[in-house]
């Protein structure tokens, strides 16, 4: 995460220092990544419900070359993904609630064919993933039933790579969304990510198959 609010740091000032042409090579985007995972291959269907998924954020660099009056997009992207693991224990005198949440951290190369409209924008193409980190954070929440009643909450952070090798580093997907122009240079996105590789290596949990990201940002062509 820290990583990737840096090169926010450095990289969008860059937008507005060049000269802005008929037709922008380079674009930069910047957003919100809502992350989970599904049971199978097909897009919409097996996904792990909400409250099991975590929220990141994700950079994009993009080159775009003209095709007729379409575009072919090349691009380099950092992103967080995960999931969340929540195990109840309770009681008549104690409740305990243990979450485990899962932060898989990539470098992504997404290659879009994109089809310009008057409207909007309309996004198709291939992605491919390297997981660079993966870590998991544990927070724990107990309550002790009495008058009044006590309730305790401790975090943790663990390296889960020191842990257990547990996920796949590569990964391969798709990825569909829309985008509308708001001001000159300035456009709204919207993207769905399917991958198709399992990421999780022995099969621990049986829903934990493949990635899922859904995305959210607003993009600044530039030179």
């Amino acid at each position: 995460m820290k990583k990737i609010l840096i090169l926010c740091c450095y990289i969008f000032p860059l937008n507005f220092i060049y000269c802005q042409n008929e037709f922008n090579k380079f674009s930069f985007k910047v957003g919100i990544a809502n992350s989970t995972q599904s049971k199978d291959l097909f897009i919409l269907t097996k996904i792990r419900p909400f409250e099991k998924s975590i929220q990141g954020v994700f950079v994009n660099l993009e080159y775009a070359i003209p095709v007729k009056k379409n575009l072919i997009s090349f691009g380099f992207q950092l992103i967080e993904k995960g999931f969340k693991t929540i195990i109840y224990l309770d009681s008549k005198k104690y409740k305990e609630e243990t979450e485990y949440q899962n932060s898989l951290s990539y470098f992504e190369f997404p290659i879009n064919y994109v089809l310009n409209n008057k409207r909007y924008n309309i996004i198709a193409g291939l992605l491919f993933s390297y997981m660079y980190e993966n870590n998991y954070r544990i927070k724990e929440t107990g309550i002790s039933y009495g008058s009044p009643n006590i309730v305790i909450i401790t975090n943790g952070s663990i390296d889960y790579d020191k842990v257990n090798d547990r996920y796949k580093k590569y990964d391969l997907g798709i990825n569909i969304g829309l985008s509308k122009k708001i001001i000159k240079n300035i456009a709204l996105e919207l993207n769905l990510q399917k991958h198709f590789i399992r990421i999780d290596k022995h099969n621990y949990d049986s829903d934990l198959l493949y990635n899922m990201c859904f995305l959210f940002g607003i993009k600044h062509s530039f030179l």
